[in-house]
């Protein structure tokens, strides 16, 4: 295998991690933000609406935004605090793991330098992804989840809808997973915000060392996941290469799940003559890269234990003992099956799978 080969399968099988730990982030943020849910309901529940719409003044409107405003914001406060943390230590996570990939896959002793970490802190909170940095669309969550919340309550009350139906509205009902209120615009988009922001943060992180290191990085190879889940603009710059000091990164949208791989320099470039290498040390490092490699070829190539630690053991048994591809796993709309819906669909497959 050769360094370049070797580090995008290295940068593939890390960006798995990272879209996992995205995942648990976004997870721990929605809980975080429906947290205010009970004082929000409380509130609306102790909201007097005896006088009707026609007397319900604006003052007693204004009043009663501010309240609201009160408690959302403090809970959004606490969102921000946590994401931008975890951002920032994605960041630094991400530097040191791309640091450390460059020295075990150059199979000869060379310094790479490491980054400034103000450097790297600002990259990750200032630099623009999808046209605002993560302080403005953190703002921008909080004034819609306010905006909106507020907007259904006053509905409401023109309405002259009583409270506990203001509180569906608002905030959704238990038999459905409190989806069906209006506060579930806000829970999806944190947890989109904050799946796009970790990609940002460690494609960021990964920036900062390239940019300290052009004597060894040559360019930046975009890398997509090729599923059915792949978006038309990632499907178009998967394999494209760009300089170093520019060109697109990811995220290229929402929830984005691309990455970058580096592209080094040949031997000569760093001033080594390649015949007077020993042999088995002259990996190739002439800017080639594999030209077409899917998710899943990659996979296949990978060790059984990373294989099971990606299908989970019951798709991994359905793949290898039962032979379904590995497309298979997902519908035509790129979403992954679950096992019930599998076996309903392939009841072969689970036979001779599990017996």
């Amino acid at each position: 295998m050769t360094v370049n080969e070797d580090l995008l399968s290295f940068q593939i099988a890390q960006q798995v991690r990272w879209l996992r730990l995205a995942n648990s982030e976004a997870r721990s943020a929605r809980k975080l933000l429906a947290s205010v849910d009970k004082k929000l309901q409380s509130l609306i529940l102790s909201i007097d609406v005896d006088y009707g719409p026609l007397t319900y003044s604006q003052a007693r409107l204004a009043s009663l935004r501010k309240q609201v405003k009160d408690l959302l914001y403090a809970t959004h406060a606490d969102v921000a605090e946590k994401v931008t943390s975890s951002v920032l230590s994605i960041a630094n996570a991400s530097a040191d793991i791309e640091e450390k990939a460059l020295l075990l896959s150059i199979p000869v002793a060379i310094d790479v330098v490491t980054p400034n970490l103000g450097v790297l802190a600002t990259a990750a909170k200032l630099t623009p992804f999808r046209g605002a940095n993560l302080a403005q669309w953190l703002e921008e969550l909080r004034a819609n989840d306010l905006n909106r919340t507020m907007r259904t309550i006053q509905e409401g009350l023109i309405s002259g809808e009583d409270t506990p139906s203001i509180v569906r509205n608002v905030i959704g009902t238990r038999g459905l997973q409190y989806k069906d209120g209006i506060r579930e615009v806000s829970r999806r988009g944190v947890e989109m915000l904050v799946r796009t922001a970790v990609n940002h943060a460690a494609s960021m992180g990964r920036q900062t060392v390239w940019e300290e290191n052009t004597h060894l990085i040559s360019s930046v190879r975009w890398v997509s996941t090729l599923d059915g889940k792949t978006s038309e603009i990632c499907r178009f710059r998967d394999g494209k290469v760009y300089p170093v000091d520019s060109g697109p990164r990811p995220p290229a949208h929402p929830s984005c799940r691309s990455t970058t791989v580096a592209v080094t320099r040949s031997w000569r470039e760093l001033g080594f003559n390649i015949d007077e290498m020993p042999l088995g040390s002259r990996a190739s490092m002439n800017g080639q890269v594999p030209g077409e490699l899917t998710y899943y070829d990659w996979l296949k190539t990978q060790p059984k234990t990373f294989q099971v630690e990606v299908l989970g053991p019951r798709r991994y048994k359905l793949w290898r003992g039962g032979g379904v591809e590995l497309t298979s796993f997902h519908n035509d709309a790129g979403n992954l099956l679950t096992l019930k819906e599998l076996k309903s669909k392939m009841p072969a497959a689970f036979d001779a799978a599990f017996g």
